[in-house]
C-alpha cells in the first residue's frame, strides 16, 4: 500500500478529513478517482467530505440571503451547482439540499428583474454591445430568457410577458403589474400588456372602507371619529392599498338599505356589499366626560430665612439660613373625556376578523393656580439636605405667577380624544399591511 499513489492520496484524504479540513480533502479523493475510478474508499471519502463542504456553501448562500447581498447569493449557489455537478461525473452523488430551492427561484427573479432593468437603460443610452452582455447574463441565469437579444424587440419582451402571465396565474399580482409595467415602458402595443397590467394592478390593490361607527345604546354619538379615522389612514396610506372614506360608504350603504351593523358578520356582509376587500368596523362602549369643580386646597411648603447668631469668641453676629414650615393655597380645576372602543379589520370574503383590540382613549386638562402671601423667591417644595439650599424648581415657582387660564372645554376635549384613537387605529390597521 506504501508504494501504491493511489493509496497514498486516499489515506492523505482521510488525514485532512479527520482534521475537519474537508475542502482540502476533497482535493485528495478527486484525485485519486481521476486515477482510479472504481476506488471504493476514495468514493466513500469523497461523498462525505464533499457533502460537507455542499453544506457549507448552502450555509453562506443562506447568511447572504438573509444579508439581502443578492449578488453573492447568486455567485455562492452557482458555484455549488458547479460543485455538485463535479462530484456527479466522477461517480459520487452528493444530497442537494431541495429546501433551498424555493429560495434560490425567488432570489434569482429579483436578480434577474434588475440585470434587465440594467440592460433595457443600456439600450436606451444606445449602448448595445453591454446590453447584449447583460442579455447573455439573464439567458444562462434563466432559461426562459434564451435567445434574448437586442438586434430583436420580441425577444426582449416575450420572456417578461410570459413571467407576467404565470405571476397572475400564481395570484403574485403586485410582481405581474411591475412585470407588464416594464414592457409596456418599451411597447405599449405589445400583445394585451397595457390591459394586463391594468387588472394586475386592480387585483392587487386592497381597498379598505371605514364602515360607520356604531355605539352601544345610550351612548351620545361622536361627530368627528370618522372624519379623523379616515384622514389618519389615508395619510398612512401606501402602494396596493386604497382607502373609502366613511361618509360616503355611509351614504352608499344608505341607499342600500343598511342601516345598523351589529356584529363581525353583517359588518363583513356590507362590505361585500360595496365591494370592499377589507373594512374596519367601530363600536363605542364608553363615552364619559367629568368635570370637578374648581377646590382650594393647602399645601405645605418651606420658607428660607435669615438669623445672626453671636459667636462668643468673637463678640460678633454671623448670619445662617433657616426654614420653617408655611402653607400656600392650591386652587386647581379638572376636566377629564373618557372612552372605550373596540375595533376590527375584517376581511370580507371569509368574513375573519384579522386585527381587534379594545383601546381607552383618553384626554385629561387641569389648572393649578398657588397664592402665597409672604416672598415666593424664599420658598421651596423641600428641605435642604445636608448644608446646601433646596434645588428652586422654577416650574413650580412660576405657578404662583402664571395667568389663570380656563381648563380645555368639553368639546376641545372630545376632539382630541377622538384624534388619539383615529392615531392609534389607523396605526395598527396600517402596521398589519405593511
Amino acid at each position: 500500500m506504501a508504494c501504491n499513489p493511489v493509496g497514498k492520496l486516499v489515506q492523505e484524504g482521510d488525514r485532512k478529513r479527520d482534521a475537519g479540513m474537508h475542502e482540502e480533502a476533497t482535493t485528495y479523493y478527486y484525485n485519486a478517482l481521476l486515477r482510479k475510478p472504481k476506488n471504493g474508499k476514495a468514493k466513500e471519502g469523497l461523498s462525505i467530505s464533499a457533502q460537507q463542504v455542499l453544506n457549507d456553501k448552502f450555509t453562506s448562500f443562506n447568511k447572504l440571503v438573509v444579508e439581502n447581498n443578492v449578488d453573492e447569493a447568486m455567485k455562492v449557489y452557482k458555484n455549488a451547482e458547479r460543485y455538485a455537478e463535479t462530484a456527479t461525473n466522477i461517480g459520487v452523488n452528493l444530497r442537494w439540499p431541495t429546501e433551498y430551492d424555493e429560495v434560490y427561484t425567488d432570489i434569482r427573479a429579483e436578480y434577474v428583474s434588475k440585470l434587465y432593468d440594467e440592460a433595457i437603460e443600456l439600450m436606451n443610452l444606445k449602448r448595445y454591445e453591454q446590453a447584449e452582455k447583460t442579455f447573455e447574463r439573464i439567458a444562462a441565469l434563466d432559461s426562459s430568457y434564451k435567445g434574448i437579444t437586442v438586434l430583436r424587440i420580441n425577444t426582449v419582451l416575450e420572456p417578461l410577458y410570459q413571467t407576467g402571465l404565470l405571476q397572475m396565474s400564481q395570484g403574485k399580482y403586485k410582481q405581474a403589474y411591475q412585470t407588464f409595467t416594464k414592457i409596456v415602458q418599451q411597447d405599449d402595443t405589445y400583445k394585451d400588456s397595457k390591459k394586463l397590467k391594468v387588472e394586475a394592478i386592480e387585483k392587487a390593490t386592497t381597498t379598505i372602507g371605514l364602515l360607520p361607527v356604531q355605539y352601544i345604546t345610550g351612548i351620545d354619538k361622536l361627530t368627528q371619529l370618522d372624519a379623523y379615522l379616515s384622514e389618519r389612514l389615508m395619510q398612512h396610506s401606501f402602494a396596493y392599498v386604497k382607502i373609502q372614506d366613511a361618509l360616503s360608504i355611509k351614504s352608499t350603504l344608505e341607499s342600500r338599505g343598511w342601516s345598523i351593523i351589529s356584529d363581525a358578520a353583517k359588518a363583513a356582509e356590507a362590505g361585500r356589499n360595496i365591494g370592499m376587500k377589507y373594512v374596519v368596523w367601530l363600536e363605542v362602549q364608553k363615552v364619559a366626560y367629568t368635570e370637578s369643580p374648581s377646590k382650594t386646597e393647602q399645601k405645605n411648603a418651606y420658607e428660607a430665612f435669615s438669623e445672626n447668631i453671636p459667636n462668643p469668641y468673637t463678640g460678633t453676629y454671623s448670619a445662617i439660613t433657616k426654614f420653617r414650615k408655611v402653607t400656600y393655597d392650591d386652587t386647581y380645576e379638572q376636566r377629564s373625556y373618557d372612552m372605550v372602543l373596540s375595533y376590527h379589520l375584517i376581511a370580507t370574503q371569509d368574513g375573519k376578523v384579522v386585527l381587534s383590540d379594545i383601546i381607552h382613549p383618553s384626554m385629561k386638562d387641569e389648572q393649578h393656580q398657588y397664592v402665597y402671601k409672604g416672598n415666593i423667591a424664599n420658598i421651596y417644595e423641600e428641605l435642604p439636605t445636608g448644608n446646601f439650599l433646596p434645588p428652586a424648581n422654577q416650574a413650580w415657582r412660576d405657578l404662583f405667577t402664571n395667568v389663570k387660564r380656563q381648563p380645555l372645554s368639553k368639546d376641545q376635549l372630545a376632539t382630541e380624544t377622538q384624534r388619539q384613537a383615529a392615531r392609534q387605529i389607523a396605526g395598527a390597521v396600517s402596521a398589519y399591511f405593511k
